[in-house]
């Protein structure tokens, strides 16, 4: 399982999975290469890892290894990673 002690400190990994501290109702994930996002069953939408070009959607491009939500995204159905 991966463990994060701050909100800007790399986790250390492995290769099983594990729980994210704060996510409890999560109904799709989408994974990037080095971000993931997930729909949770309200409609609104929390991402974490690198976002350097903006990819967790809150608005800043500062990484965060903890969930962050996703700004202006309340009603979200359905969530999904296109590769680019």
């Amino acid at each position: 399982m991966a463990t994060v002690n701050s909100a800007t400190e790399r986790p250390t990994t492995n290769a099983t999975p594990g729980v994210v501290s704060g996510i409890t109702d999560a109904i799709a994930v989408a994974a990037g290469s080095r971000h993931t996002c997930v729909l949770l069953n309200g409609g609104t939408v929390q991402c974490l890892g690198n976002n350097s070009y903006g990819q967790l959607g809150d608005g800043t491009t500062t990484s965060s290894y903890v969930p962050v939500t996703v700004s202006g995204i309340t009603s979200a159905l359905a969530i999904f990673r296109k590769y680019d």
